[in-house]
């Protein structure tokens, strides 16, 4: 009966939750990460199209069973986001979104952050 409870309870909207909150640590890391006196060129790409280009919707996807989250910046939209990132052969990548997007310690920071969360929920729903 409690499995039950679980699986009930551990619905597409606890993960849609969690995954919100994550998103919005994400946002407000990235945000500060694109502020002017973090950027090369005097700042000149925290404004126009590579502002622009930061995704802000980081409402979650589903894809059948699958949820995910669009976040960093949108590679469709013109903008010099990419090269924020990888950096270019005349420019240093900005370290912070380098750190965010390229290496795989704060993305596992926020996958462990999540599955926190969720398991979380999971106990408590379980200890009811």
């Amino acid at each position: 009966m409690r499995l039950a409870r679980v699986e009930h309870e551990s619905s597409p909207e606890v993960v849609a939750a969690a995954m919100a909150e994550i998103a919005g640590q994400i946002d407000a890391d990235t945000a500060a990460a694109v502020q002017p006196g973090n950027l090369p060129a005097g700042g000149e790409y925290s404004q126009g199209e590579t502002a622009a280009s930061v995704i802000t919707d980081t409402s979650v996807r589903w894809d059948g069973m699958t949820a995910w989250l669009p976040i960093g910046f949108d590679f469709g939209s013109p903008g010099a986001g990419g090269y924020l990132i990888s950096g270019t052969p005349r420019m240093r990548p900005v370290s912070r979104l380098r750190q965010m997007f390229r290496q795989k310690k704060y993305m596992a920071e926020m996958h462990e952050r999540l599955w926190k969360i969720i398991n979380d929920h999971i106990n408590e729903a379980w200890n009811q």
